[in-house]
């Protein structure tokens, strides 16, 4: 007879599978032996996530579908499919970060690209799915950080838990300087993810210049995170889904609000799978590696 192991010093989270008592073991009596139960890897990730996590902040505590940002975000017309993708991507928040599906957000300045992203994150984390979320700066210094003898955290150590967490959320990715550091570091956290299939949802700036924002062009990407990084975060996330229209932060129209023209050739097509409340599959517009 197997039973659920009993804790005597607190009670942990319930097992999201219901077979043990939350202490992530299974106890069988008849043997007087112990064995991991299935939710063991994911509460070792959270309990080294929860070592590593930044405080999210204020802003982002609270999102709903239902009222504003998100709701303000989806009412711009120019923006109401890429919405949807990210609706369907959270309504399949388990199925995704299992298969190890990620999702690129793109967007011009203000537009609510982050708050979509912390949303995913907020999502996932409801669902009892181990997370970070991290900005891209403040990540890169936090491993800039560990290089210091007298820190009490190595590099190794952090991205091993990056790599462990079920979703990685980055912000920002674009801002980073690309020295030749900034590009190690971050290959070896998303190559580390692509070799686990673990999902990474990252947003990046789209490019202005005095006239304003310009069309999206998501190849200049590789530029500043590496061909290599770039290649694997397009298998890992396909396309962006691009949040275009106003900056909600100044209340001002932004040009180049109307959805862009195709930006490649259609050789490779990224499919954004459905749940079960029958609004159809989405081709994505491919974009071909070099």
């Amino acid at each position: 007879m197997t039973r659920a192991r009993q804790s005597p010093i607190s009670t942990p989270a319930r097992c999201p599978f219901d077979t043990c008592d939350g202490s992530g073991f299974q106890v069988d009596e008849e043997t007087n032996t112990a064995r991991d139960c299935a939710c063991r890897a994911q509460r070792v990730a959270n309990a080294r996530a929860h070592r590593l996590r930044e405080r999210v902040p204020r802003r982002y505590m609270d999102l709903s579908w239902e009222r504003n940002p998100l709701t303000l975000i989806a009412q711009d017309p120019g923006n109401k499919d890429s919405v949807r993708q990210v609706r369907l991507y959270c309504k399949n928040i388990g199925r995704k970060l299992a298969a190890g599906e990620g999702l690129w957000i793109m967007g011009h300045t203000g537009t609510g690209k982050t708050t979509l992203g912390y949303m995913i994150a907020a999502t996932a984390t409801r669902a009892q799915h181990s997370v970070l979320s991290f900005n891209a700066v403040a990540l890169l210094n936090r491993l800039r950080a560990a290089v210091n003898p007298d820190s009490r955290e190595t590099s190794e150590e952090i991205i091993k838990t990056l790599t462990e967490v079920e979703l990685l959320h980055i912000e920002d990715l674009r801002v980073v300087r690309p020295t030749e550091w900034v590009l190690e570091q971050l290959y070896l956290i998303v190559n580390a993810r692509y070799e686990e299939q673990r999902a990474i949802v990252f947003t990046s700036d789209i490019d202005s210049d005095a006239d304003g924002p310009l069309q999206p062009s998501p190849r200049e990407l590789a530029e500043h995170i590496g061909s290599r990084t770039f290649s694997r975060l397009m298998e890992m996330c396909g396309d962006p889904v691009v949040i275009a229209g106003r900056d909600k932060r100044i209340d001002l129209d932004v040009p180049g609000a109307v959805a862009p023209e195709p930006w490649a050739s259609s050789e490779r097509t990224r499919e954004v799978a459905v749940g079960t409340d029958g609004e159809g599959t989405i081709a994505a517009p491919s974009l071909t590696l070099p």
